[in-house]
């Protein structure tokens, strides 16, 4: 659940930087970011 509320926090985060109109393409590039930053490489799966 910290991962969730961490990346719900950076979603808020980035709609708030983004203005208005936030861009989801902007949002979804944050949160990608931000799980390549603390998955490991391979994925959870392995």
């Amino acid at each position: 659940q910290g991962l969730v509320a961490l990346a719900e926090g950076l979603m808020f985060d980035a709609i708030a930087g983004a203005g208005p109109e936030p861009s989801p393409e902007r949002l979804r590039a944050t949160v990608a970011a931000y799980l390549a930053g603390v998955l490991p490489p391979e994925g959870p799966d392995r």
